[in-house]
């Protein structure tokens, strides 16, 4: 069966679509906590004390530590999936 190349396009759009919206809808949502998170350490430190700008590095570290190991996570979960994916091919294919 052949492909039809206007609906690939159209999925493929579609899919670019979803991906770059749902960036744009962590962005905002990752700047709100961030407001969020910059606001409360203002708040219990003041601007002009050092522990404040050491709390930011801590937080900005923390943050930096946490996001690359989701990243990480997320990589081994999609090369796992793809790994059941294929063996399942495979497998179909040989019977």
């Amino acid at each position: 069966m052949k492909a039809n190349p206007e609906k690939s396009f159209w999925n493929n759009l579609s899919e670019q679509l979803k991906t770059l919206i749902g960036a744009a809808l962590g962005l905002v949502a990752g700047l709100a906590w961030n407001d969020a998170i910059s606001n409360t350490i203002k708040l219990i430190f003041p601007s002009d004390s050092v522990s404040s700008l050491v709390l930011k590095y801590i937080y900005a570290i923390t943050i930096t530590i946490l996001i690359v190991a989701v990243i990480f996570y997320m990589n081994r979960v999609e090369y796992s999936v793809r790994q059941k994916i294929r063996r399942r091919r495979e497998k179909r294919n040989s019977n």
